[in-house]
């Protein structure tokens, strides 16, 4: 019926769905959002777009499941990133297939770079990439880096996804027999807070979960600065102590042992590297069990200078890591944990990501039942000479 909206027609139906939103029959409605992405790709008018972008959100809203689904797959193609948030909520909409359309529409703009203002692709995109990459090094190198960006990816999500729903099913267990309990039953207050702090441990490992997410995306930024190498693993042990401590491991009859040369100085983003080390040292930590046969707990903390380049060797006498464990905790992918690790799976990635970006590296050795090594490498500070 609108094979072509004006913007005349798109402000006399924006009036009528605010004073009603079925002011304008649904199968009417239905056929909206197509013409209206065309309607925004060509309006020069700034007043003229925001009453399509008006219109657009209003039919994202619709009570008809069939007219939200059809805005969905109309901004499935649309290369507008104002409609990003719209899509977002629409992938929690109550509808099965409204959500599917939204989530296949965010995940093509995930995967389809946009333009620039030139109107010519962007390089820095992930398909941008792909395409230097295949025209300098060849198609099969482009398709095993694709490959290789999937693995990690799915890693990503399935790993997480399993996770997360690992703590949000038991969250909503409690929580049905807390409203059924309230509903037919006297209030136990000590059974209560029993299931509300258990309740509140699962949240919080959710929430430490996306924070890690968080952590592993972000880019390090660009500029260092100098610090001293002693005083930002000393202040890791502290801080990894804590963490661990809070995760209810007993820290106390771990003696750490520090050798690090006061001198050496490393160029870096400060609280970058300061969690990097907090990760490494933080596991050290984890690594003892309560029923361990380790008479002696320790934890080394070492650094020298080799080469122009800060080595850092934090080793524990804990229970190690098996050859497959080991293997797989190696490929530093995130979100990938061993069966003995209570964590996000993201602590490792994240430091060596970081490390990396800083021109560093990050190794680990490990033999089950005799503790685990794990060397970083770091530039000194630009200029500095061997201490």
């Amino acid at each position: 019926m609108h094979a072509e909206l004006t913007p005349a027609n798109v402000q006399q139906l924006v009036s009528r769905l605010r004073e009603n939103p079925e002011a304008v029959a649904w199968t009417e409605r239905r056929h909206l959002p197509r013409p209206l992405v065309l309607a925004l790709q060509t309006s020069g008018s700034a007043t003229d777009a925001a009453a399509a972008i008006e219109l657009m959100n209003r039919l994202a809203a619709d009570p008809k499941w069939e007219v939200r689904k059809a805005v969905t797959d109309a901004l499935r193609h649309a290369p507008d990133d104002r409609f990003t948030k719209t899509l977002v909520q629409l992938s929690d909409d109550e509808n099965t297939f409204v959500r599917r359309a939204a989530d296949g529409a965010l995940e093509r703009r995930r995967s389809t770079p946009g333009p620039t203002n030139g109107g010519r692709r962007a390089s820095t995109t992930f398909a941008g990439k792909l395409a230097q990459l295949e025209q300098k090094h060849g198609a099969e190198a482009a398709r095993l880096a694709r490959q290789i960006g999937e693995t990690y990816y799915d890693q990503l999500v399935g790993a997480t996804a399993h996770d997360a729903r690992g703590i949000l099913t038991p969250l909503a267990s409690r929580l049905d027999r807390i409203i059924d309990q309230l509903a037919h039953t006297p209030i136990q207050p000590g059974r209560l807070r029993r299931s509300l702090q258990h309740m509140r441990e699962r949240v919080d490992l959710l929430a430490r979960m996306v924070d890690d997410m968080r952590s592993y995306a972000l880019p390090v930024p660009p500029t260092r600065r100098p610090e001293r190498l002693g005083d930002l693993l000393s202040e890791a042990e502290r801080l990894a102590r804590e963490a661990a401590e809070g995760r209810g491991y007993q820290t106390t009859d771990i003696a750490v042992d520090q050798a690090v040369d006061g001198g050496i100085t490393v160029e870096v983003v400060r609280d970058r590297v300061l969690m990097a080390f907090v990760n490494v040292i933080r596991n050290a930590f984890e690594a003892f069990s309560q029923d361990s046969a380790v008479d002696a707990r320790s934890i080394g903390i070492a650094a020298r200078v080799d080469e122009g380049v800060a080595q850092i060797v934090i080793r524990d006498n804990g229970a190690g890591m098996s050859k497959e464990d080991l293997a797989q905790i190696l490929e530093f992918l995130p979100g990938a944990k061993t069966k003995k690790n209570e964590g996000t799976g993201f602590g490792l990635p994240i430091a060596r990501r970081s490390l990396v970006a800083h021109g560093g590296s990050l190794t680990i050795e490990s033999e089950e039942g005799r503790g685990t090594t794990v060397t970083i490498a770091l530039p000194l500070e630009h200029g500095a000479g061997e201490a």
